[in-house]
């Protein structure tokens, strides 16, 4: 347990909430944690009852909240002491948990805005800071007219130690909720560096029904007897094992363009972590993934049968398989076609190749498919590729197994492998017309 309090700001601390964890010392506030056991939600009931007395007895209110106000009060207290004790357990000496103050952060709305970040966070903030309840100390952020500004930092306090030898709390009794928005869509990106922008909608049939199957598996997840411990590894800082919540990521503005999961800790580790660092009740994994996705959904969708045993295997470029794999998926997300190489590739290939020229070979190859390279087609596919992901879970949760997806692939305790491996043999098969590969990273 981190008890140190010692914080020194880094120039990269901004109020702008974007830094990755890997370019800044503290963590940021999540406001999705929240308890995952029942000592946990004891732990923090206790919290906020105290805090509802000295409110009280201090003549911070004068009355009690509407209810839907002491809804929104008990979940922020609720965030607030779950990133404490997380953060007490886990952090490195030095690191606190930064946090916005300003009205212009705090202010915002949208189905995308978690519930704990609400005007009275840092009111809240301050009371569980007082000299009567000591449950976190805190230095407050400066706003710079030139240079980076300093955001404001939390860390845990003597109260909040006490909490946690009292109920003898662990990292496993933080998990995330479940009620946060996991369907989000995003507007069509506007050049290589745009992310695009996380945009609204009005929910309909199909919105409900895809945040009704991702609650089903979310809920599975989370409930699972999965174990990984991020003090052991080099990525503590990147891997966060409370998060088990999946969220599906929608493109071009439509919902029926790529829908991929994202979220999970597993899917910010590399391979070999994956591998060597993760069990699922109490045994080793393995990861399936499928081979070959993308050119053989293509090729399901035109009815043909790919004559070829490895569609990245071009001729005239057979010792660049990595390079062609590349292309070929850049070509089919591509509207137009290429006048240079995309970022990372030139060295795939030997120097002075043409894209023109390995993208005409590729076409060569593949000429049932040739007329939907440069179409966009890859947003369509990947669309498909979730559909096929999603019935792989739901199918596996149905057999009583857990899984956990990396896109196009499946984490799963390593006796339970060929019927992994059937399933999705069978799911790709039924969504595309033609048989998957699958094989074991």
């Amino acid at each position: 347990m981190r008890t140190s309090r010692k914080h020194v700001f880094h120039a990269g601390a901004t109020t702008t909430g974007t830094e990755s964890p890997d370019e800044r010392k503290d963590r940021w506030f999540q406001p999705v944690l929240a308890p995952k056991t029942e000592k946990m939600r004891e732990a923090v009931q206790k919290v906020v009852d105290r805090l509802t007395h000295y409110e009280m007895k201090l003549g911070w209110r004068k009355r009690g909240r509407r209810p839907s106000d002491q809804k929104v009060f008990e979940i922020t207290v609720s965030a607030l002491i779950c990133n404490l004790v997380y953060h007490a357990l886990i952090a490195e000496d030095g690191q606190g948990i930064a946090y916005h103050r300003s009205h212009r952060e705090l202010g915002k709305s949208g189905r995308y805005v978690p519930v704990a970040i609400n005007k009275t966070l840092p009111k809240i903030v301050e009371r569980l800071a007082s000299s009567r309840l000591r449950f976190l100390t805190h230095e407050l952020g400066k706003q710079q007219h030139f240079g980076f500004s300093k955001v404001s930092v939390m860390f845990p306090g003597e109260a909040t130690l006490r909490l946690i030898r009292k109920y003898d709390l662990a990292i496993h009794d933080v998990g995330r909720s479940l009620d946060q928005e996991t369907i989000i869509l995003k507007r069509p990106k506007k050049g290589p560096l745009d992310e695009g922008e996380m945009i609204p909608y009005d929910d309909t049939e199909v919105t409900r029904r895809y945040r009704e199957e991702l609650r089903e598996i979310n809920s599975w997840i989370s409930a699972a007897d999965i174990h990984f411990d991020p003090c052991q590894t080099d990525v503590a800082r990147r891997a966060d094992p409370t998060d088990l919540v999946l969220r599906r990521y929608f493109t071009m503005g439509r919902f029926d363009c790529g829908g991929r999961l994202f979220g999970g800790f597993w899917q910010r580790l590399h391979k070999y972590e994956r591998r060597h660092r993760i069990e699922i009740e109490g045994e080793g994994v393995v990861s399936l993934d499928y081979s070959q996705m993308a050119p053989r959904m293509l090729y399901g969708e035109v009815g043909v049968v790919p004559a070829q045993e490895d569609a990245y295997q071009v001729p005239g470029f057979e010792r660049h398989r990595e390079g062609v794999k590349r292309l070929f998926n850049a070509m089919l997300f591509a509207s137009q076609p290429m006048t240079r190489m995309p970022k990372g590739l030139a060295d795939k290939f030997p120097k002075g190749t043409r894209v023109s020229d390995v993208a005409k070979a590729i076409q060569a190859a593949h000429k049932p498919i040739s007329a939907h390279f440069f179409t966009g087609v890859g947003h369509h596919l990947q669309f498909k590729e979730s559909e096929i992901l999603i019935e792989i879970l739901r199918r596996l949760r149905g057999l009583g197994h857990v899984a956990l997806p990396v896109h196009d692939a499946v984490v799963v305790k390593a006796s339970i492998a060929e019927t992994a491996k059937q399933v999705m043999e069978e799911v790709f098969l039924r969504h595309t017309g033609l048989p998957g590969i699958v094989t074991e990273e």
